[in-house]
């Protein structure tokens, strides 16, 4: 790539590429005069050598390719720098029946992998121009989708008449209502992609829902969801003056959820429908959001100290038993969903170790249990596993978490076979090209297995010793670039790692020693 600018992470170290993309810095030795009056090199510092440095390159229309991350470079060893071609989603805004508004508001979402599980994540927003037209650019490959937001119609002789206001109702590519039937666009490197759309302009109407027992909170958050269509789009506000949600929605069934947290977390739900008139629908009443006892059993073979000490108001305090270790927080588990995330309450009094999440609102979370001390060998509500299933939260009536610690972990260390551990003998232009000096190992456990996902990197000779590890079934892979999009948690996903790296069963207290290929970072799991 001719012209791009190469440069260290610090910025003392810039340079363009010439027309055959080739750079170079020169560094001069720094010298200086010992006691007896000889001239020395003196030894690298920051300042005096490569070894300290980190490039990156850009260029308008590409971007950087985060395998090119590595080492720092090495003086005479030639470094490669990948960027790749931008990918583009362009298109237009067509209008049915109705005048083109202003602009409308557009949002993209990116495929994207949140603790080993795919989520619609939302990417870049965008809104027309005078003439429909939107551009969504610099992106990388990958699986997008793109929604328009709602967009009333402004047109003054519309508003001036009693009837119904008009608007856009939010529509997915290619102008479909629901979010989990749009079509992906799949983007691969430097595409341009048409993603041309027919918007419909419907009736909206006034809706009103008067809120209950909100006099004293502040700081209300208001989403509004369509029934059977996920992803967002409708939005209503609330009025503090009256009491009460406000705003306009066309046609439909419309599932509302109110939040507030001063001073103190409350929620609460309703479902409107509309049907071609202004409603006035139930009261919402607010509650405090449920809370979930945790209880822990300890099945430690070690009588290790466990207790840790913290400082409070100038005192001294000890805490024992799980809540020193322990820490547990729930993720949703559905795309777009209205709760966030929830962990343990905070401490009550010095001498408070009691064990219960809290601010969780209804809904479906993935528990996430980390520990300074042994490993989770059971996580269970009712007679749901919550390693294989999510914990359905209610508003009141949750069962507590079971949650069953042991420390007889087990230990994975092996070698990575046909990773380089220096460069190679000839090079571009002549000098020496630079190999990758680590690999990045992904330990996932098997479907069905209670084992602990674990990632690893080994040292320049190929060695890599695990940390301890939950006994169980694994399949270890190694690479030679991170994998920061690996699903390890979604066996439909993983279903093509099948014939690639080893299969380790990991005993209580074992020891295991494996020897793993390197897999190139060009092999798809697609």
């Amino acid at each position: 790539i001719a012209r791009a600018l190469v440069y260290s992470y610090d910025n003392r170290l810039a340079t363009l590429t010439d027309g055959e993309g080739h750079f170079e810095f020169r560094r001069e030795k720094v010298r200086a005069e010992t006691d007896q009056g000889f001239v020395s090199p003196r030894p690298n510092r920051d300042v005096g050598g490569l070894g300290s440095y980190r490039l990156a390159a850009r260029k308008a229309g590409y971007l950087s390719d985060p395998a090119s991350a590595g080492d720092p470079p090495r003086p005479g060893v030639d470094r490669t720098i990948l960027l790749i071609p931008e990918a583009i989603i362009q298109g237009r805004l067509l209008i049915s029946g109705a005048e083109l508004p202003p602009t409308i508001p557009l949002q993209l979402y990116k495929r994207q992998i949140s603790e080993g599980r795919p989520h619609w994540m939302s990417k870049a927003s965008a809104h027309t121009d005078s003439s429909g037209q939107f551009r969504f650019a610099e992106l990388e490959p990958g699986e997008y989708k793109i929604m328009t937001l709602e967009q009333m119609d402004d047109d003054p002789a519309i508003i001036a008449l009693s009837g119904p206001r008009f608007g856009f109702p939010p529509s997915c590519f290619p102008g479909v209502a629901d979010f989990s039937t749009a079509a992906p666009i799949q983007l691969t490197i430097g595409q341009i992609f048409d993603a041309t759309m027919t918007l419909s302009s419907q009736p909206y109407f006034a809706v009103k829902v008067p809120i209950a027992n909100v006099e004293a909170i502040s700081g209300l958050r208001v989403s509004v969801f369509a029934r059977g269509h996920s992803g967002p789009g409708y939005s209503l506000g609330y009025n503090p003056n009256q009491h009460r949600i406000e705003g306009l929605l066309p046609n439909g069934s419309y599932f509302i959820q109110v939040t507030a947290w001063r001073p103190y977390q409350v929620s609460g739900t309703t479902t409107i429908s509309v049907a071609g008139r202004d409603i006035e629908g139930p009261t919402l009443a607010l509650s405090p959001t449920s809370s979930i006892a945790v209880r822990v059993r300890e099945e430690f073979t070690s009588s290790g100290d466990t207790g840790v000490s913290f400082m409070t108001n100038g005192h001294r305090f000890r805490r024992d038993g799980p809540r020193a270790y322990l820490q547990i927080y729930l993720e949703p588990a559905d795309d777009f969903a209205l709760e966030g995330t929830a962990g343990l309450a905070e401490f009550i009094s010095p001498d408070d170790n009691s064990l219960a999440i809290t601010n969780a609102l209804p809904g479906r979370y993935w528990v996430h249990v980390r520990s300074l001390r042994g490993y989770a060998a059971s996580v269970t509500a009712g007679n749901v596993d919550l390693r294989q299933d999510p914990l359905v939260v209610l508003l009141s009536g949750n069962p507590p978490i079971e949650i069953t610690m042991r420390d007889d972990a087990g230990r994975i260390e092996g070698t990575v076979v046909g990773q380089h551990s220096g460069p190679s003998p000839t090079g571009l232009l002549g000098a020496q090209a630079e190999m990758p000096l680590r690999a990045w190992i992904y330990c996932i456990p098997l479907p069905g297995s209670t084992g602990e996902f674990q990632q690893l990197s080994s040292s320049a000779e190929g060695a890599f010793t695990s940390a301890p590890m939950a006994p169980g079934g694994y399949r270890l892979l190694a690479f030679d670039t991170p994998q920061p999009e690996l699903a390890y948690r979604d066996s439909e996903a993983m279903r093509a790692s099948e014939a690639l790296g080893r299969i380790v069963n990991l005993g209580a207290g074992q020891s295991v020693h494996v020897d793993l290929e390197l897999i190139s970072s060009s092999t798809s799991l697609e």
